[in-house]
């Protein structure tokens, strides 16, 4: 999918992949997206999740995500989670850069709702589930809210990945939020 195509201006998820075999998003521009404040998540450029193999996500331009609103949620550029008895195997994350994920001053964030470049989560352990990350690069700037700690990862990692494989290497990661509720920020 993809080849100098844009997604622009969307309000929930700019790709959404679920349980596809041998598919690769290549060369996407994927930008603008802002979820609305009656929206219960936050933006995400490309999201993947049930089971899959083979998915190979490289070259693409993630921009310009922004939370909106008080309500739960946090911008993530790229998003690879299992839930139920999915695995994803042989998955590659590669040559993308990712950059201006924002929850900005004065949005109410709970702890867990700062910024994320790339999030691999899983609810469904499995010794099957495989994934290369490499060659990446994650900008993140913006603000994150006063009003409650919150935090920004350019990699997230969710504990329950115990069982999984997931390889992670030369990776460039800057954070420059701006971070005016102290502690807990990043």
């Amino acid at each position: 999918f993809g080849g100098d195509t844009f997604m622009e201006t969307f309000t929930s998820r700019g790709l959404s992949i679920f349980g596809i075999d041998n598919l690769t998003i290549y060369k996407n521009d994927i930008r603008r997206g802002k979820n609305f404040s009656v929206a219960t998540t936050g933006p995400a450029g490309i999201i993947a999740f049930g089971g899959h193999s083979n998915l190979i996500i490289s070259h693409n331009l993630i921009h310009d995500l922004e939370k909106f609103g008080t309500t739960a949620g946090q911008p993530t550029g790229i998003r690879l989670q299992t839930n139920g008895p999915g695995v994803y195997t042989n998955t590659r994350i590669y040559n993308n850069m990712i950059y201006d994920l924002r929850n900005p001053l004065g949005v109410n964030a709970t702890p867990t709702q700062g910024a994320e470049g790339i999030a691999v989560t899983s609810t469904s352990p499995n010794p099957f589930n495989t994934a290369e990350i490499y060659n990446n690069t994650i900008h993140l700037t913006g603000s994150l809210s006063a009003t409650t700690p919150s935090y920004t990862a350019g990699m997230l990692f969710s504990t329950a990945l115990a069982a999984d494989t997931v390889k992670v290497f030369n990776n460039i990661i800057s954070n420059e939020m701006v971070t005016p509720g102290g502690s807990g920020s990043y």
